[in-house]
This record gives C-alpha cells, structure tokens and sequence, in this order.
C-alpha cells in the first residue's frame, strides 16, 4: 500500500478522528489496510479521486492529451483507487468524498 498523505487531526464530539487523503495503489491483502481497517472507529479516507477522473478525461481540453495520462499511470492509479476503495466500503472503513483538494 502506497500512503501519499497526511494527517490533521480533527476534534468532534469527544473523539479524533484522523482523516487520510489520497490513499493510492491500496490493495485488499495489504498489512496497511487490515491496519485501517482495526482503525477505522479513528480514522477516514477522504480520496482525492476526481483529480485522477478529471486528469485522464477533463485535462485534454486544457492541453494535457488523455494517451499521455494514461502513458505516465493515472488510468491504472485510477483502477486501483477504485479497487481499493471498494475493498474499504467492504471493510466497514469510512471513505468520504472531497479529499484534500476541497
């Protein structure tokens, strides 16, 4: 499992809950995701898919050709968020939508 994020606790109602953004490549028999999934009473995933979605098929109009997105991976970073995100919703993990960028 590849971890690209970063951690800013948030405090509600007693407890902290300690959101993860941009969970990347996270596979079903990872050790980080049985580690998530014992925590998933502490801790969310917010992905920031729509990056991804909006790169291989929004970006062309802005210059950045699809065949090149795919060239450089997002459509298989894409393919394994998607897995590994269906793989948390499995598991019971909390997956909320917005991510980091907003």
């Amino acid at each position: 499992m590849v971890w690209t994020s970063f951690t800013t606790p948030l405090t509600s109602m007693k407890k902290v809950i300690l959101p993860r953004f941009s969970v990347c490549f996270a596979t079903d028999n990872s050790l980080g995701m049985e580690m998530l999934e014992e925590a998933r009473e502490r801790h969310v995933v917010a992905p920031g898919i729509n990056w991804l979605i909006g790169t291989l098929y929004d970006a062309e109009a802005f210059g950045y050709p699809k065949a090149k997105a795919e060239q450089v991976g997002y459509k298989k970073e894409l393919e394994h968020a998607i897995r590994g995100l269906r793989e948390m919703h499995r598991r019971g993990i909390v997956v909320l939508p917005g991510g980091d960028y907003g």
